[in-house]
């Protein structure tokens, strides 16, 4: 079965699925398409708000578990304050607190080392980087304190991705105390792993002390991604193969398998998703759909336009997204262009 047969049926199953649920908008129904109702779903909450900053907002999903959500852009909907720019969580056990995602600068970090303090009596003992972007391991070093470094987890292609990405680690020669400007330039500091995951075939389980948490290996933002899955209350911390609302980058995209992974993560009805961007929201709701369409809509898109011997420029300039889909805002102009991009690479391949 060729992989659009297998998107096409896949698109049937979730289908299908979201009509056993009394609801047909995964088959093609109409949602909100206004920016009143985009600015009402970036405003969403899945849990109560606990804490609130220029740069984003803690969510209270149960006890030991909460989302942090970003909230990169101002009230007319610019630029605002990219403190943390990326989303994150906590989800905290009797021996140990786990932080997804160290956002985009060490402040954000030092923010949520110090909420985690307050919550449950200790800072994070570990760390998971979700993936080698600048926003997500930027904030690394406000996580030391007092000399103690968490525990920092990183699959072994997002550790060799990160040092290429980002330059040499803190430390690793003297000429290099802090990374190139690549990543500096916004903020931020690239800190090394404390522990790699060589195997990125199967999950990893973490024992927190009373709580198990899943670290899923996963592709097509990047080549490496991890989801971070907890089960009791079902949550799936998505990184960056999950947006909601906030167009995706497809910079280092291979975008079949972000397709897939997309699939995989939306297969468990009823559980609470955090994306890499945008509000954490339940895994039927309407922005999550939303995304997964819009995903499909952009491989519709290409491979029409890759088969009809266009250019990616094209392509690109010829893209709308549907009104059915709603408004997507967006951190800088080009995504566009960066989505058909990474389709023509991987159907010329």
């Amino acid at each position: 079965m060729s992989f659009l047969e297998t998107a096409l049926s896949r698109r049937k199953l979730l289908a299908g699925s979201a009509a056993a649920l009394g609801c047909s908008c995964l088959a093609g129904c109409h949602l909100p398409a206004t920016g009143s109702d985009r600015k009402r779903l970036l405003s969403a909450t899945a849990g109560e708000v606990v804490d609130r900053r220029s740069y984003g907002r803690i969510e209270k999903l149960d006890d030991r578990t909460y989302a942090f959500v970003s909230t990169p852009f101002d009230a007319e909907g610019g630029a605002g304050d990219r403190t943390t720019h990326s989303n994150g969580g906590l989800v905290a056990g009797d021996d140990g607190v786990l932080l997804i995602d160290s956002f985009r600068r060490p402040e954000g970090a030092v923010w949520a080392a110090e909420f985690a303090y307050k919550t449950f009596g200790m800072r994070p003992t570990h760390v998971v980087c979700t993936h080698f972007h600048f926003d997500h391991v930027g904030g690394l070093a406000g996580l030391i304190h007092a000399g103690v470094v968490p525990e920092i987890i990183m699959s072994q292609t997002t550790a060799d991705r990160c040092r290429a990405a980002n330059g040499a680690w803190i430390g690793e020669d003297e000429q290099s105390k802090w990374s190139r400007p690549a990543i500096h330039q916004w903020g931020g500091f690239l800190i090394g792993p404390t522990r790699v995951l060589a195997d990125e075939s199967e999950p990893v389980t973490l024992d927190l002390g009373g709580r198990e948490v899943r670290l899923i290996p996963l592709r097509g933002h990047t080549d490496s991604d991890l989801a971070v899955e907890v089960s009791d209350p079902a949550v799936v911390y998505g990184g960056d193969l999950i947006w909601n609302g906030i167009f995706p980058n497809f910079m280092s995209a291979t975008p079949s398998q972000h397709l897939q992974s997309v699939h995989q993560i939306l297969e468990h009805p009823r559980r609470i998703v955090v994306p890499g961007h945008g509000p954490a929201a339940s895994s039927d709701s309407a922005g999550i759909r939303q995304f997964a369409q819009l995903l499909e809509h952009i491989q519709d898109h290409a491979r029409m336009a890759h088969a009809a011997g266009r250019r990616a420029e094209d392509a690109a300039s010829s893209f709308e997204v549907p009104a059915s889909l709603g408004q997507w805002k967006y951190f800088r102009d080009g995504f566009h262009q960066s989505a058909m991009n990474a389709w023509y690479r991987e159907l010329s391949a």
